[in-house]
């Protein structure tokens, strides 16, 4: 009798410790999605912002200032930043006329 009781409280004993790890790792895991999610929710404004500064910057015809904020998109592989910089190389905006380069980002 003994032996057999033993064995099933050493069960209990141990189940909800086992448990309160499969919880803590869950917390941990929902913790860690949560955190990446929020910084790819802030890091998506932050490259648009700088996107509609460059096309602010080419309606004025600031070209220099437009190329300095399309460049490190467009290195990054933002597709419309490199869009943009290929068309300036292509037909000299703020910098020499430039069909390799142009071609690099188009």
């Amino acid at each position: 009798m003994r032996g057999g009781r033993g064995l099933g409280t050493r069960r209990l004993l141990h189940a909800p410790i086992s448990f309160q790890r499969g919880v803590a790792i869950r917390q941990r895991t929902i913790a860690a999605i949560a955190a990446l999610l929020c910084l790819l929710a802030l890091a998506a404004p932050v490259a648009a912002g700088q996107l509609e500064d460059a096309k602010d910057a080419e309606s004025r015809g600031d070209w220099a200032t437009a190329i300095k904020l399309l460049r490190p998109l467009a290195e990054e592989g933002n597709p419309v930043a490199q869009g943009h910089l290929g068309m300036f190389y292509e037909i000299g905006r703020g910098v020499p006329v430039d069909f390799v380069e142009a071609l690099k980002w188009l």
